[in-house]
């Protein structure tokens, strides 16, 4: 079972993809993600890397690699494929004389949604995190702003909760995104559900408990006891009362899709930077930077939002529907990767040769020369550009002669 996972086959195909120079070619699809212009991976795909084990780093990750060349692996290891699937970054690394310098556009979605709602409380969070004036980050400010704790009280797990909620609750999701991410990051619900009890309010608690009936109805319950579902039900409450404009932007965007659709030929405004028109047999979102997404054949049918897209499974053509938050995720990732480009634009002109895309992330390989650094990549991707000029951005990343790796 371990062998047949799909990150330790990427091997395979990075040995018969491979050039006669050991270079890969034609990995990523410019706008492939049709629903965004997000990039879109092929042959090892490199958008779906696998996290690397907590153990698998520094001078440790080196010996297991030098033990999967020489083939000793399986000889001093008790589970091989979770190293091959931890060293499989490490398959890229510069050519001879030069050297990766990496750099990571730090939570972007998180700082674009707040920017483009108007949610001035968290854009200003960003602004003074970024400026060293708060030391604790946006995930333990997610957790103080919904639970009412204060900053320097949130402990190690309950930073942990905000994260799932950031990283869950952004676009309209519900108990369902929540559990998912509860999961990725092995964050105990019954525990969770405990703690939340014990600093919840009770007045909003017992206005929680009371929605249990109708979600077990209408099978939104995810076989959680009442106890753990009030918990994570409360928890993506607390989110939106905290993020209002964020919460107001998705009903914005959906109401001018609805008001786009009956009206062709008009722009509606959603909030401050989008805007939805139809024409034809297309209803266009325009983004900040001028670009505009486009939904083909939109229908309004028994008050459900449906559009035509490309199934990225079957890739055969589907009808997928589309919500008030759906909406927000596309504007968000879509302006993330309209920045993220022009930037790399800019970077390419100082010499940073970019190699790869991965999400918001730049590889690049540039000579092995002190003057080409992170920092400097960094302060490229980092630029505001006149579409945005009063986004909070920060980037983050490394340099290494030796291989690419997960920082």
């Amino acid at each position: 079972l371990t062998s047949a996972k799909s990150s330790v086959s990427k091997y395979k195909k990075l040995i018969q993809c491979a050039d006669s120079r050991s270079r890969m070619t034609s990995t990523i699809v410019f706008c492939g993600a049709s629903g965004t212009g997000r990039d879109a991976g092929r042959t090892f795909q490199p958008q779906n890397l696998p996290r690397p084990a907590e153990w698998f780093d520094g001078d440790y990750a080196e010996q297991l690699i030098e033990e999967i060349k020489d083939q000793s692996l399986d000889l001093t290891h008790s589970n091989p494929m979770a190293v091959m699937s931890s060293a499989l970054r490490g398959s890229i690394v510069p050519a001879q004389g030069k050297k990766l310098v990496v750099s990571d556009l730090s939570n972007i979605e998180g700082r674009m949604v707040a920017w483009l709602a108007g949610e001035e409380w968290k854009v200003q969070y960003f602004r003074d995190y970024d400026a060293g004036k708060i030391k604790f980050d946006n995930y333990v400010a997610a957790y103080s702003k919904s639970m009412g704790a204060k900053l320097e009280d949130v402990t190690k797990a309950q930073r942990q909760v905000g994260k799932c909620q950031e990283l869950s609750l952004g676009y309209g999701s519900g108990v369902g995104g929540l559990l998912q991410f509860l999961e990725i990051y092995r964050v105990s619900v019954p525990q969770l559900a405990a703690a939340t009890r014990e600093v919840a309010d009770s007045a909003m608690w017992y206005a929680t408990e009371q929605k249990f009936d109708w979600a077990q109805k209408h099978h939104f319950d995810y076989n959680l006891p009442l106890p753990q579902w009030a918990a994570c039900e409360y928890l993506k409450q607390q989110w939106r009362n905290a993020h209002a404009n964020i919460a107001q932007l998705w009903k914005d965007c959906e109401l001018a899709f609805r008001m786009a659709y009956m009206t062709p030929d008009v722009w509606f405004p959603a909030g401050k930077h989008l805007a939805y028109k139809r024409k034809g047999t297309w209803i266009f979102c325009r983004l900040p930077a001028g670009r505009v997404l486009s939904y083909i054949q939109p229908r309004i049918k028994d008050d459900e939002i449906t559009y035509m897209c490309m199934d990225q499974v079957t890739n055969k053509w589907t009808r997928t529907k589309v919500y008030s938050g759906k909406f927000v995720a596309h504007a968000t990732q879509a302006s993330a990767r309209d920045l993220l480009l022009q930037n790399m634009l800019k970077a390419k002109e100082s010499g940073y040769n970019t190699i790869l895309r991965v999400h918001d992330e730049l590889i690049t390989e540039v000579p092995d020369e002190e003057n080409y650094t992170s920092d400097a990549l960094g302060k490229h991707l980092a630029s505001n550009l006149p579409w945005c000029p009063d986004l909070p951005l920060a980037a983050a990343g490394y340099e290494t002669n030796v291989r690419y790796k997960k920082d």
